[in-house]
């Protein structure tokens, strides 16, 4: 089946420099998904099965894949454009408690965090549960069928300088690829991972931690095995953390004074293709007092894909390449910003309780407002796909489908408005330039200004 995403045009009073594109609101407070246009204009919605908690994907083929619960279980989902079910997996109770965030692999398999509980029984650091994180791969299958094809856990990279007589001892400082499992004093989510995000040209997993005020990057060539070790993979490191970066002192390289994040959320790679591109950005929920920041940064990585350290000190860099922020910008929890193709960054403010008041943005580099959301879907975290993101695309106004827009398009609009040659009403959906469900002379108005102002 094709699917057909219209590319939508923008009307002569919008800013010229709002990035065009379709917008992905997950409403979580109700069973709706919608994409919406710059004009907030609704092109297509999915109701999902009960709740959809967390945050959604299209992939290029216009495939809906998105987490929702069913009878309080986790489940992946896939639907289509007109929103038929594909594809349901459920994982088994205590399998993984999936939260927060997934993504989608250029090969169609879905990165996504779970949460896992370390009984005491076989916790050797303290005689309690913990809960903690770690990633998951996940292969579909056909009938509703998924394998689980890599993992990495947190619970593999410790280190600990308590006890000398336990696991893991050593000196925090000197190894800050480990993580310090006495960093944060609340056993229950100390790892509280809120976001994950691949690079596929360097192989590697980046993700953020609001608990412990940090992003890590990890290499993704590994097997499961390599995962919980030291060493393999492509950057001979195992499942160790190849960069850190916004809390030193996790790793006694720093203090108060060095630290750079604060609850931080939904950190990412910058496309290498958009401006910016290979810098890291995120949404740093607790910048200032009722203040929240969109930070980016350069990380110090070498030509390998290693990442600069130097001796004794944290992780470079000392300084964000841009920061935005304000106390417009402020939101508690959840959140997001992600960069346009035009240098445009795409925001999310989550509001607080009881009213979950939620705002999407889209500002430029100088922090002017060039697009907000009118609507009253809550999201979590909102995302923005440029045009040219979807395989199959039929221009609006492209009537003959021969991949321009010119005078033939306009004699077949001008016929079926006119009801000319028809002996039955006449629609098109390419020729409903406003999408309202009518071919009448409006249409023809608009496909002629389109023409003519390119």
């Amino acid at each position: 089946m094709k699917y057909i995403i219209i590319i939508l045009l923008l009307n002569t009073f919008l800013k010229s420099e709002v990035n065009d594109g379709l917008v992905l609101i997950s409403d979580f407070s109700s069973e709706t998904i919608v994409l919406i246009d710059i004009d907030n204009n609704i092109v297509n919605s999915w109701e999902v099965n009960d709740y959809n908690l967390l945050r959604s994907y299209l992939t290029p083929d216009s495939i809906l894949v998105t987490i929702s619960k069913l009878n309080n279980l986790p489940v992946l989902q896939k639907y289509d454009w007109d929103g038929l079910l594909l594809w349901t997996f459920i994982f088994e109770e205590g399998e993984c408690l999936i939260h927060h965030e997934q993504v989608i692999l250029p090969n169609g398999n879905i990165l996504a965090i779970c949460k896992e509980t370390i009984i005491a029984e076989e916790n050797i650091y303290f005689n309690e549960d913990i809960v903690i994180d770690k990633i998951i791969e996940i292969e579909p299958l056909d009938n509703d069928q998924a394998n689980i094809i890599w993992e990495w856990h947190f619970y593999d990279h410790l280190i600990q300088d308590y006890d000398p007589n336990m696991l893991n001892y050593g000196i925090i400082s000197e190894n800050p690829q480990l993580f310090n499992i006495n960093a944060y004093n609340s056993l229950g989510d100390f790892t509280h991972l809120n976001c994950v995000d691949f690079n596929s040209e360097l192989n590697q997993i980046i993700f953020s931690s609001r608990s412990l005020n940090e992003i890590f990057i990890i290499d993704h060539s590994t097997t499961t095995e390599e995962a919980k070790s030291h060493i393999g993979g492509i950057y001979g490191k195992g499942g160790d953390f190849l960069y850190r970066w916004g809390n030193p002192i996790n790793y006694n390289r720093g203090d108060f004074g060095d630290q750079k994040l604060h609850a931080p959320h939904a950190v990412n790679w910058i496309p290498s293709d958009f401006p910016g591109g290979g810098n890291i950005l995120l949404y740093d929920n607790e910048y200032d007092v009722s203040i929240s920041a969109i930070i980016e940064f350069q990380p110090p990585i070498l030509s390998n894909g290693l990442y600069s350290l130097d001796a004794n000190e944290p992780f470079e860099p000392n300084e964000y390449t841009w920061i935005n922020h304000s106390s417009n910008y402020y939101s508690l929890s959840h959140s997001g910003a992600f960069r346009m193709p035009n240098g445009n960054t795409l925001i999310t403010i989550f509001g607080v309780p009881p009213l979950y008041e939620i705002n999407i943005i889209e500002i430029d580099e100088n922090g002017s407002l060039q697009w907000e959301y009118l609507g009253s879907f809550i999201t979590f975290r909102a995302s923005k796909y440029p045009l040219s993101y979807f395989n199959s695309m039929v221009q609006i106004g492209d009537i003959n489908e021969d991949g321009l827009l010119n005078i033939l398009d306009i004699v077949i609009l001008v016929n079926c408005a006119l009801q000319i040659g028809y002996d039955y009403e006449c629609y098109d959906e390419l020729g409903d330039t406003n999408l309202d469900g009518v071919i009448n002379i409006l249409d023809v108005v608009i496909l002629i200004n389109i023409i003519l102002n390119p």
